[in-house]
Parts: C-alpha cells; sequence; structure tokens
C-alpha cells in the first residue's frame, strides 16, 4: 500500500522530462558555450553549479521511478527514430532506381543518339549527393557503414556497445554537429540568393540539394542517439525490446 501511495505521489514523466530539460539548457548548455570560449574558469564553476543543482535534483523527482519513466521513454525514442530512418530509407531506395534509369537514358543518348544535356548530368550527382546524404541514417540503422578495424569483431556484445557508446559520444554526434552548424549558414546563403547551376541549361534549383547536407547529417544524429542508447541498454544488460511490445522489431526486420 506504501508503494502505491509513493507511486501516486511521483511526479508524470512529463514533468519530469521538463525539469530536466530546464536543468540542461540553462545549465549545462551554457557550460559547453564556456568551453567553447576557452574560459576555463567560468566552465568549472558552472560545473560545480551543475552537479549542485543535478544531484538533490535526482534525489527530489524519486530515482527509482524516474529510471523506469526513463527506460520507457527512451524505448519509445529509438523506435520512433528508427521508423522513421526506416522509412525515409525506403523512399531513398526509389530514388536510387530513379538514378540507375536516368544513367541508362544517358549513356544511351550519349553514345547511341550523339547527344546530351547539362541538365541531365546535374541531375545525376544530384540524385547520388541525396541518395548519400538522406540515406546516410538509414544505412547506420542497418549497421551498413564501412567498419575499418580488426578488434570490434572479436569483442563481445558488451565490448561492442562500449565501442559503440564511446564512438557515438565522441566522434558521431560531435562531427555531425559541426557539420549542421557549418552548412545552416552555407544552405542559408543559397536559398537567400535562389543559387542555381552556373553552367547553361544547368538545374536551377542547387540550393534545393545544398539543403540535403543538414537534413542528412540530422537524421545520423538522431540515429546515432538511437545507437548509443541501445549500447548503453547493452552494457547495463536491459533488454531494449519489451517482451511484450510486438511494434519494436524494425531493426530485425530491416536487416532479414
Amino acid at each position: 500500500m506504501e508503494h502505491t501511495d509513493a507511486q501516486k505521489k511521483s511526479l508524470p514523466l512529463s514533468m519530469r522530462l521538463l525539469i530536466v530539460s530546464a536543468v540542461y539548457f540553462f545549465l549545462i548548455v551554457p557550460s559547453a558555450n564556456y568551453v567553447m570560449n576557452k574560459d576555463m574558469g567560468e566552465f568549472l564553476t558552472l560545473f560545480l553549479i551543475n552537479l549542485l543543482f543535478v544531484a538533490p535534483l535526482l534525489l527530489f523527482l524519486n530515482v527509482s521511478s524516474f529510471a523506469q519513466d526513463m527506460t520507457a521513454f527512451l524505448r519509445f525514442l529509438c523506435r520512433w527514430i528508427d521508423i522513421l530512418n526506416h522509412w525515409v530509407g525506403k523512399g531513398v531506395a526509389w530514388v536510387t532506381l530513379l538514378l540507375v534509369v536516368l544513367v541508362f537514358v544517358d549513356v544511351v543518348m550519349r553514345y547511341v543518339l550523339r547527344i546530351s544535356f547539362v541538365f541531365v548530368q546535374e541531375l545525376e550527382w544530384h540524385l547520388f549527393a541525396f541518395i548519400f546524404l538522406v540515406g546516410a541514417g538509414c544505412t547506420l540503422l542497418k549497421d551498413g557503414h564501412v567498419r575499418v578495424d580488426i578488434i570490434y569483431q572479436r569483442l563481445g556484445p558488451k565490448g561492442q556497445a562500449w565501442v559503440n557508446l564511446i564512438g557515438v559520444l565522441f566522434f558521431l554526434l560531435p562531427g555531425c554537429y559541426l557539420i549542421i552548424a557549418t552548412s545552416i549558414k552555407f544552405v542559408y546563403n543559397a536559398w537567400i540568393v535562389m543559387e542555381g547551376s552556373p553552367d547553361p541549361g544547368g538545374i536551377p534549383c542547387r540550393f534545393i540539394i545544398k539543403s540535403a547536407i543538414p537534413i542528412g547529417f540530422a537524421l545520423v544524429t538522431l540515429q546515432g542517439i538511437s545507437m548509443g542508447i541501445k549500447s548503453l541498454f547493452t552494457i547495463l544488460e536491459k533488454d531494449i525490446e519489451k517482451k511484450k511490445d510486438k511494434t519494436y522489431h524494425l531493426e530485425r526486420d530491416c536487416r532479414s
């Protein structure tokens, strides 16, 4: 009975996420900003403030109940990130078919009919760029990116999970952030001037394909978050797929 009363008095998940988000955006993000400005003294000050705020906050939020709610939330987040990139990947697959047909037509026109168009040639590399940028998140979902190492394959599930988690936190997410942050102004300027092809007869809407840069790396970022969460679950020996949850078999279905 006491356990039931404690559950009734605990804050709902939405309120807990709101409080934690407030701590993150008002304390942790400014500290990261100071790190970027290379002011270590102010960073250490804010870091200590973060510890002073986050520690009692976790106690206030009833850690055990919060952990259960967060586990459910992380499962939900992984599921919908995977679903998003899965369907984006399906769409990109049709664009790949379109690219194959376009290249075939271009080759026939060039070597049989002895004619070619700049528009068609540019459309080929526009579609090629779109496929690799927007489809990168789905490729990460299916673990299709090339791994150049001889250690990872010899590790057990936990060892591989540690490699994935460290790679996501220290390489994938910072790298995606860097590309997105530097490409936003690049894309913005292209939209302002409605940038087109400098070649006569070329595609007049080059600004559209440039928009695929931040979009593609945003999808990779999301999939990296999903990958990091799954790796963390493996390390903690928790099952990312709930036994009674029949909706989360997407990644397994994608690989089969």
